[in-house]
């Protein structure tokens, strides 16, 4: 019974200290884990930009980096939540001029630009501070250098391609009351997308955007009316052949197309056989987000309609003239 007791009392030592090796192991790997600024700051040191430490008016520290890109130096601040459990990524940028009221179409786009092109980094503004700021976070725990690089860059390039939204030298003068086609393709532009300008045979402008799709080259023209009151984006479609006409469920698709949407719709003019995909609104409405919407719609529309406004995949001439017998 002695050896016994003596076996026990040694087993239950052993796992007892088994058990501490463990604790003691988690905690060197939670410790190992947390993201310190000793951790931090030597992983900026390996992304080879140049920065220097500094701190917030609360006493937290931060990095400021400075980013070369296209002969602009950017500065990124980087800093870490008090528990590690953040790491901030920010580039400051300008001020609202002081007693002009932010213009809605600038607002709407930058809202318009965190909803299509951030990742990671989104536009803020303090109304305190009048501060137009780029933020974006990432898990600090579990952060990799791959990932703060990524953040960093993307940080930069938003900053970069969209001075004409958040710089108020680029803002329309507070006086502009009318809508025009300097304003439309300054709004275009300030969507990121490639504007050619074209001259209608009166010699009025209108901009042509161009995307290409995996099985359409979508060509989308955003034009004013004469009397500036209306905008209209269209894509010219060809013109049916004139020894051709427009098979019966072809024209049925055209106007089914149509149903759904509350502006797009095929036309057909009839003197001129030209066909032509169609979207008009009141110039007084037309806002970035409109207009990035409308020539998605276009293009999604051209590729899931190319049946009916693309003559070479109508039904064979015979199953037309069968249709209209």
């Amino acid at each position: 019974m002695r050896v016994h007791t003596a076996s026990r009392i040694q087993l239950l030592s052993v796992l007892s200290g088994l058990l501490v090796l463990i604790a003691v192991g988690r905690l060197r790997a939670e410790a190992e884990s947390e993201l310190s600024e000793v951790k931090l700051k030597s992983m900026i040191e390996n992304m080879g930009y140049e920065f220097v430490e500094a701190k917030y008016s609360s006493g937290r520290p931060y990095y400021q980096l400075t980013v070369p890109y296209r002969d602009v130096n950017y500065k990124v601040d980087v800093s870490r939540a008090a528990d590690g459990q953040l790491v901030w990524v920010v580039l400051d940028l300008k001020s609202a001029p002081t007693g002009v009221d932010l213009p809605a179409d600038i607002l709407a786009g930058m809202l318009d630009d965190n909803h299509t092109d951030s990742e990671i980094v989104f536009f803020t503004y303090s109304k305190v501070e009048k501060q137009f700021r780029l933020k974006g976070s990432l898990p600090g725990t579990t952060l990799q250098p791959a990932e703060l690089q990524r953040a960093v860059e993307e940080a930069v390039h938003k900053c970069n391609r969209t001075y004409k939204l958040w710089n108020p030298d680029e803002w329309p003068a507070a006086t502009d009351t009318t809508f025009d086609e300097a304003q439309l393709k300054n709004m275009l532009e300030k969507l990121g997308l490639e504007v050619n300008t074209k001259l209608t045979s009166n010699g009025a402008p209108y901009y042509e955007i161009l995307e290409s799709r995996p099985t359409v080259n979508c060509a989308i023209a955003f034009q004013l009316s004469g009397n500036k009151e209306f905008l209209w984006v269209t894509a010219n479609l060809g013109s049916v052949p004139e020894n051709r006409e427009i098979p019966r469920e072809v024209l049925v698709k055209m106007l089914d197309a149509s149903y759904d949407s509350a502006y797009m719709r095929f036309t057909v003019n009839s003197q001129t056989r030209a066909m032509r995909l169609e979207q008009s609104f009141p110039a007084e409405s037309v806002t970035p987000l409109l207009l990035r919407q409308a020539f998605k719609e276009a293009c999604d529309t051209l590729v899931k309609y190319e049946e009916v406004w693309n003559v070479n995949k109508w039904p064979s001439v015979d199953a037309s003239a069968t249709d209209k017998q």
